[in-house]
């Protein structure tokens, strides 16, 4: 499929179940579940971390705690959310906070770029702005911290032991029963969860506006699987489990990284921490290298009466998967794209739903946005951080002036042409998705 052809907007279309209507669980479940209830079971099939890392095409990280660093080439081999992961976050941007730091969510966006309203707010750059004050550690120190688990059970005298299942726990070899089984999406293993290793629902959710929050990492191992199942079908392709590429591990200093990005005016005082911490980095038979990332689209709305009057209760919603890809999430895949290395020229999204299956979205390196990427985290170090000065309403662009502000125009021009030039690779069918067999209610109460 060709850039033209896609022209379904990011925020995709939900039709709500009408009262009465029949609704198939997903996945390989034909009963018919509940459509309306009070609680949103977020959990609902999720599939555990640990039973993804047990998964023979997936290349997981080690336990933290088995884990050295030497340097800052390292830190990727800490698993996200450990804490050694978080203590790397201090002062640091990365994927999260570069959309906001670019003026992606100020008013200002929404008229030039066509940020939906549901993301607009100026509150996401103050926090990010906060968040940056956090002063990092040394390196040394850094170092010091991040090892502090790994000497602590070098030093222990008895054997510490994995918690995550063996393969033969909760996969078996696939054994195709029809062709249909046997075609192009079909999973080589297949999920078999006892019922003593099934992730239990402990909280749900009473808001579609929560539903969203939390939906997102409960289902990521859903949909990270979905990319393996896809991928791995290539001969000598695999999935890998990373945590966060540090910038200073390719570019030490402000020199090397102006003879990569010329245009990018940085010095040694203006260089700030960069970071990125992708869903998974596929690897291919050739070498090729590209970063993945997963967003996850909740199926709750509001149950109505009408189109004016809500019933108070929530309802399950038949939601597309994205099409294409929102600007915001174009500058955090390129960031990770630059942090893994100048050899990643690709990044895979993967849409996916809870109704509809998903789409897998590819997109290409724009080293011309990099660039300008560079010269405005730069700038608002400079501007914000470091004199702690929170940034003003719309700051970018209208703090700017000058070839600041012409630059400005021209990274939204390659925005705009990042977006244009995202493809859809393939779109997987609901039935194909693989899922847990239990925990099938989409509702808690």
């Amino acid at each position: 499929m060709d850039a033209a052809a896609l022209s379904v907007s990011w925020v995709g279309p939900s039709t709500p179940l009408m009262d009465g209507a029949s609704f198939k669980g997903g996945g390989d479940r034909s009963e018919s579940v509940r459509r309306f209830g009070d609680c949103a079971n977020v959990f609902w099939r999720a599939i555990p971390p640990d039973h993804l890392r047990a998964h023979p095409d997936y290349v997981p990280l080690p336990l933290t705690r088995h884990v050295r660093a030497e340097s800052a080439a390292d830190f990727w081999r800490f698993r996200q959310s450990s804490v050694q992961w978080d203590l790397l976050h201090r002062g640091r941007i990365t994927g999260s906070k570069v959309p906001a730091l670019l003026g992606l969510y100020e008013p200002h966006a929404h008229r030039t770029l066509r940020t939906p309203v549901s993301l607009v707010s100026h509150s996401k750059v103050v926090r990010a702005y906060k968040e940056l004050l956090d002063q990092p550690l040394r390196q040394d120190a850094l170092l010091r911290d991040l090892n502090a688990e790994y000497e602590a059970n070098r030093l222990a005298t008895f054997d510490h032991k994995s918690m995550d299942p063996g393969p033969d726990t909760v996969w078996r070899q696939h054994e195709p029963k029809t062709m249909t089984d046997a075609g192009r999406f079909q999973h080589r293993m297949q999920y078999c969860p006892p019922a003593d290793l099934v992730m239990n629902a402990a909280a749900g959710a009473v808001s579609p506006l929560e539903a969203r929050l939390k939906w997102g990492m409960a289902q990521e191992c859903t949909a990270v699987l979905a990319a393996l199942n896809y991928f791995c079908a290539l001969p000598g392709a695999s999935v890998h489990e990373v945590g966060m590429f540090a910038l200073e591990a390719l570019y030490p200093d402000a020199a090397s990284l102006l003879q990569a990005y010329p245009d990018c005016k940085v010095t040694q005082d203006t260089m700030p921490l960069l970071g990125a911490s992708p869903d998974g980095l596929i690897q291919m038979a050739d070498g090729t290298q590209a970063v993945l990332e997963v967003k996850n689209s909740a199926p709750f709305v509001w149950s109505k009466r009408s189109d004016k009057h809500r019933t108070g209760r929530l309802a399950v919603a038949m939601k597309e998967p994205h099409s294409c890809i929102g600007h915001w999430i174009s500058a955090q895949l390129q960031l990770e794209m630059l942090c893994v290395g100048p050899h990643c020229r690709l990044a895979f999204l993967v849409a996916c739903t809870g109704t509809s299956g998903c789409n897998v979205l590819r997109v290409a390196r724009d080293d011309a946005f990099i660039s300008r990427m560079l010269l405005f985290c730069s700038h608002f170090t400079q501007q914000y951080v470091y004199p702690k000065r929170q940034p003003p309403r719309d700051f970018y662009p209208d703090a700017l002036s000058g070839s600041l502000r012409r630059e400005y125009a021209a990274l939204e021009r390659d925005l705009k042409r990042i977006q244009s030039s995202a493809v859809v690779e393939v779109h997987v069918p609901d039935v194909h998705i693989q899922r847990s067999p239990h925990n099938g209610d989409y509702f808690l109460n």
